[in-house]
C-alpha cells in the first residue's frame, strides 16, 4: 500500500501553523508497529483499501493493538448499505464506473470527476464482514453513524441534488472502541 508521504506533510505543516501538538505518522496499517498507543486513531477513507477480508481483519487488528483502553478508532469510509443500482455520486464528484460483488463486500471501479479524472479501486465491505473483523480485533462495541448534509449546503442546491445522497449515502462514519 502506498504511503501518502505528501499528504502527512502537509498536515505536519498546517498543524504547526495553527500550533497544534497534533503527532502525524504515515505507515502500512496492517503492518504498522509503533511504541507508542493512542486514545484516538482516525482512519478516513482507509478500510475501502483492504484488498481481502483478511487484509481488512488485520487493519482492525493492528489499530487495537495501538490504542490505550478504551481507546476508540473514528472512521470515515465507503457505505456498506450504498447501492449501485439505486443511483451514482456523480452529483458530489465520484462516479462510481462499476460494481462487482466478492465474498464479504464488492470491489468497484470509480472516477474522480476532476480535470483529468483520477481513477482508483476500492473495496465496500459488509456490515457483517465489518462486524467480524471489529469483534475479532478486539473492540467491545461499535457504532455506524449515518452521514448528514449540513442545512446550509441543502439550501445552497437546486431542490433534489442531495436526494441519492441523503437515501442512498456512499459514506458512512464508524466508531470502535475497546
Amino acid at each position: 500500500m502506498r504511503i501518502p508521504e505528501k499528504m502527512i506533510e502537509l498536515a505536519r505543516e498546517k498543524s504547526i501553523r495553527y500550533g497544534d501538538e497534533i503527532e502525524f505518522h504515515a505507515s502500512d496499517v496492517s503492518n504498522m508497529q509503533l511504541s507508542e498507543k493512542f486514545d484516538i486513531v482516525t482512519a478516513t477513507f482507509l478500510f475501502h483499501y483492504a484488498k481481502s477480508i483478511e487484509e481488512l481483519e488485520s487493519m482492525f487488528h493492528s489499530i487495537a493493538n495501538h490504542l490505550k483502553p478504551s481507546g476508540k478508532i473514528v472512521a470515515y469510509m465507503a457505505s456498506p448499505d450504498y447501492q449501485l443500482a439505486k443511483g451514482n455520486c456523480q452529483n458530489y464528484g465520484l462516479n462510481i464506473l462499476s460494481e462487482e460483488a466478492l465474498q464479504g463486500g464488492f470491489i468497484h471501479q470509480v472516477e474522480f470527476i476532476t480535470t483529468p479524472p483520477i481513477e482508483l479501486t476500492f473495496y465496500r465491505w459488509s456490515r457483517e464482514t465489518y462486524a467480524n473483523a471489529i469483534n475479532k480485533a478486539g473492540f467491545s462495541q461499535f457504532e455506524w453513524i449515518k452521514s448528514v448534509v449540513l442545512e446550509s449546503n441543502i439550501e445552497r442546491y437546486p431542490a433534489g441534488f442531495w436526494d441519492n445522497y441523503q437515501n442512498n449515502c456512499m459514506h458512512a462514519g464508524l466508531i470502535c472502541q475497546l
